[in-house]
């Protein structure tokens, strides 16, 4: 057994190294056209990429789709103790550290929160078996 990582663990440490907030994917995108390249691609107009194989071939087509953004937060301050605020939860803490209660909760979620149990219509024609 080899201690060198291999290629697939190496691509993914490269991908999730590389800066990819909503709206500045540019370093993800790049990745993925290298380790794509051969191919052909079309983009759409937010920024995404589609691949498909530089001519056609016979048999099934395996479709795989995949977000290039990761979740960013503007961080808002740094605690003495090394902890990370987002704006977001600073105005989430605000009232609660001035002293104000949680928001009510029941069965489990604030109040405020309403779950409907509403049907789909199923649009796959077959069954779908994994």
């Amino acid at each position: 057994m080899t201690s060198r990582p291999s290629d697939s663990v190496r691509l993914l440490e490269e991908y999730s190294q590389a800066h990819g907030a909503s709206g500045h994917e540019d370093a993800v995108r790049a990745i993925f056209l290298r380790e794509l390249r051969g191919r052909r691609f079309t983009a759409d107009g937010l920024g995404g990429v589609l691949a498909a194989p530089a001519a056609e071939v016979a048999g099934p087509r395996v479709v795989l789709t995949a977000h290039m953004d990761e979740v960013g937060f503007l961080i808002h301050d740094i605690t003495p103790d090394g902890f990370h605020i987002t704006a977001k939860g600073r105005r989430y803490l605000a009232p609660l550290i001035k002293g104000e209660d949680y928001p009510p909760y029941k069965d489990g979620l604030p109040q405020y929160v309403v779950l409907r149990n509403k049907p789909v219509r199923r649009k796959l024609k077959t069954r779908f078996v994994v």
